[in-house]
């Protein structure tokens, strides 16, 4: 019972990932690519003032390129959990060439995380390089670009399969053997597991309101969850009610 409900709480992502990836959008790195030239501005000097922005905006300066590049990665939060799109770990590579009397900027930004689908990345990522090239730092804030919580959706998918999987043994066998029973039994378990992480979820939707959305994933889970609870107790007391009460018998003294 329990192997069944934690194998379809940690599925539950790997399956909603999978899903999300077949739909057709945008996928990968989000890589973005921008040009711009500067009159009258010399390579170094520009060279110097983009690492000063990139540092303002809490990029870390890599020392390591060549001359005429810069390399900059604002890393995720030290947990290493990801909630927010702004979470995402990002690299911007700038090269600098000469150009007439100034200097020509190819940017190129990527995140280093793989985006099974574009909910949202891609624009952050368009508005992280029109900051870097266009705002008032001291005056703008930085972008934020809000998107549903894959926890929630997280969430729902591990009711809406803990559902299938009672509505499999109901609609697709007959028998009542206990090993059925303990996989009904996993099912609704998983089912109270995912109103849980529901739970957990909605307080990191309420710490960040401007960028995480899901209110009404977990309001959907909260139904199908509730409905895989009912229902695995009553799968329970009509077909397997005989077939517990013997394994009861049998290992009680």
């Amino acid at each position: 019972m329990l192997l069944v409900c934690v194998a379809i709480l940690v599925a539950s992502p790997f399956v909603l990932a999978l899903v999300v990836f077949l739909v057709p959008g945008r996928k990968g790195t989000m890589r973005t690519e921008r040009h711009v030239v500067h009159d009258g501005l010399p390579p170094e000097q520009a060279k110097s003032l983009y690492a000063a922005r990139l540092a303002y905006d809490g990029f870390a300066i890599d020392p390591a390129t060549v001359p005429a590049v810069l390399r900059a990665t604002r890393a995720g939060p030290a947990s290493g959990e990801t909630h927010a799109h702004a979470d995402k770990p990002m690299v911007v590579e700038m090269r600098f060439d000469p150009a007439g009397g100034g200097v020509r900027v190819h940017l190129i930004a990527w995140l280093k995380d793989f985006v099974f689908y574009d909910s949202g990345e891609g624009r952050l990522i368009d508005l992280t390089l029109d900051r870097i090239l266009n705002a008032e730092l001291a005056h703008e804030a930085p972008p934020l670009v809000p998107n549903y919580s894959f926890m929630a959706m997280s969430c729902l998918t591990s009711a809406a399969l803990g559902v299938a999987t009672i509505g499999v043994v109901v609609f697709q066998t007959t028998s009542a053997h206990i090993r059925l029973a303990s996989l009904v039994a996993g099912a609704a378990l998983a089912c109270l597991g995912s109103l849980f992480l529901a739970r957990e979820t909605l307080t990191q939707i309420r710490r960040r309101p401007a960028e995480l959305k899901g209110h009404g994933i977990l309001i959907a889970t909260a139904v199908v969850g509730t409905v895989g609870i009912v229902a695995g107790a009553a799968v329970l007391w009509v077909r397997f009610r005989g077939t517990l009460m013997q394994a009861f018998r049998q290992y009680l003294p």
